[in-house]
């Protein structure tokens, strides 16, 4: 029989798979041991693949003629040759199935080729119950983006979650009885076993391919970009309560492509809730729901408003459901592990007024930061918690920034980089040289990113964050924040202290 063919029964019937939405999935892990998982295809007789044990999944039960990994539309597949003696390769105690697949035949079937991101993989169990996996897989040739290596103690966790707020109406669509709907993304510290494999970029293949493609970017484009999270991770050990900081994205953005902001964060101890402001930027939901961006900022002082008003209430909402989840988290994970006497909220553009304005209304809110963001709130309102300005040195100031700092009754920063731009805050400057490998006509320029190193620029827009929430939520001395600092000349900070 065909490997093609493979087959789960002692009378070899074929078997029936059924669509991947109707099989649960498991976590595996191609190339067990390496990361980012890239291959030499000339250089590699078999593919080794691990299925991943849990709780309530025995990979040892794995029925190795009924395996077959394929294309990332699953439209190709190629059965495994062998199946290895299980071992533990994440580290966390459960024996994991080790199948081996044909390179040749992969590459032949065209399951691998020079464009490939990922895999998919289909088996059953012994029991002849089904079950599907995914993981990233690319050529060694392929470029790729890697994430920065947070530098903080600990180790990142990360996932996600689809909340509605009942209590509100979908302003932005007209069906009767839309409520409105929140995607949370959450980094936090983690306690990760040491043989476990980073998160993919975004945690929905159907989230990334939709991003891709609203940004005119291959589908496998986001596929190439490797993070430092790990997806579901325990929270780190102890009773230690952590400080909450919320994060709202520029306007038409992905709460996913500040990630690395978000995982620095995670590292030296916070815990990190970006959002999704449904309608504002296409958005993803786990049940498979693509919304786009159906409502834009224009020079309509009233729309603005509204989409503020919206977009502020969605911060109080999130944080009305961390809330809830250090009450009682269903999972166990942040129960009791917030710190909410220690909040804070930060923001690029749009969400940077977001922040503004979340400080003003609500006092759960200790500190904010604006990420080079026109404020459409109240700036003559200012803010009376600490709050720092971090925007791009240009020639001109922004009025309203003026008029924001002017009205602080709070201690106050006011940090220019010189050579950023409107884009220098969040990962597409480090994701540049990826996206000229797969679209070599794009321009930087016309998402406004600034001549500065990208890596630089991600250094700048990250350590001055992080000294600000240090200071300001965790009473962490922060020399930084005194004035300007030799480490990093291309800063002009002033300072209000009032």
């Amino acid at each position: 029989m065909s490997l093609l063919q493979a087959c789960g029964d002692d009378d070899e019937r074929p078997v029936i798979w059924p669509p991947d939405e109707n099989s649960p999935a498991v976590a595996m892990d191609v190339l067990p041991g390496t990361y980012p998982n890239r291959l030499d295809v000339a250089a590699t007789e078999l593919l080794e693949v691990a299925v991943l044990g849990s709780e309530v999944f025995d990979a040892k039960l794995i029925d190795a003629r009924a395996s077959q990994l394929g294309d990332s539309l699953g439209k190709v597949w190629v059965g495994a040759k062998e199946a290895r003696a299980a071992k533990d390769v994440d580290g966390d105690g459960r024996l994991d199935a080790i199948l081996a697949f044909p390179v040749a035949e992969l590459t032949r079937q065209k399951v691998l080729t020079a464009d490939s991101s990922m895999v998919r993989l289909r088996a059953r169990t012994k029991q002849k119950g089904n079950f599907v996996g995914r993981d990233s897989l690319s050529d060694s040739r392929a470029p790729k983006a890697v994430l920065p290596a947070p530098k903080g103690p600990y180790k990142v966790g990360t996932f996600e979650r689809a909340w509605t707020d009942t209590g509100r109406d979908e302003i932005f669509t007209e069906a009767a009885g839309d409520k409105r709907e929140v995607m949370v993304r959450v980094w936090y510290p983690a306690s990760v076993p040491a043989g476990a494999q980073p998160a993919p970029y975004f945690l929905q293949l159907h989230e990334a391919e939709f991003i891709a493609d609203s940004l005119e970017l291959p589908t496998a484009a986001f596929g190439l970009v490797f993070t430092n999270s790990f997806q579901d991770a325990a929270m780190a050990p102890g009773r230690e309560r952590f400080p909450v900081v919320l994060f709202s994205p520029g306007y038409g953005m992905s709460r996913t492509l500040y990630s690395a902001v978000a995982e620095e964060l995670a590292s030296q101890g916070y815990v990190v809730a970006a959002m999704a402001h449904t309608y504002s930027a296409p958005v993803a939901f786990p049940d498979g729901r693509k919304l786009p961006q159906t409502v834009q900022v224009a020079e309509d002082e009233a729309l603005n408003r509204k989409i503020q008003d919206a977009w502020t209430a969605d911060a109080r909402f999130v944080l009305d459901q961390l809330t809830a989840l250090n009450t009682n988290d269903p999972q166990g994970r942040l129960t009791g592990r917030l710190d909410l006497e220690r909040v804070g909220m930060f923001g690029h553009s749009f969400g940077g007024s977001t922040s503004g304005e979340a400080c003003r209304v609500d006092a759960r809110f200790k500190a904010g930061i604006n990420m080079d963001g026109t404020f459409f709130g109240q700036p003559a309102a200012g803010a009376t918690v600490p709050f720092l300005m971090l925007g791009a040195g240009r020639d001109e100031n922004d009025p309203t920034w003026v008029t924001f700092s002017q009205n602080l009754k709070g201690p106050g920063y006011w940090a220019r980089i010189a050579g950023a731009g409107h884009a220098n805050f969040g990962d597409v400057q480090l994701l540049l040289p990826l996206v000229l490998a797969l679209a070599p006509d794009f321009d930087p320029a016309s998402v406004d990113l600034g001549p500065i190193d990208g890596v630089r620029g991600f250094v700048v827009s990250s350590v001055y964050p992080l000294a600000f929430f240090d200071k300001h939520l965790r009473a962490k001395p922060s020399p930084l924040l005194d004035g300007n600092s030799s480490d990093f000349p291309e800063v002009d900070l002033t300072v209000y202290a009032r």
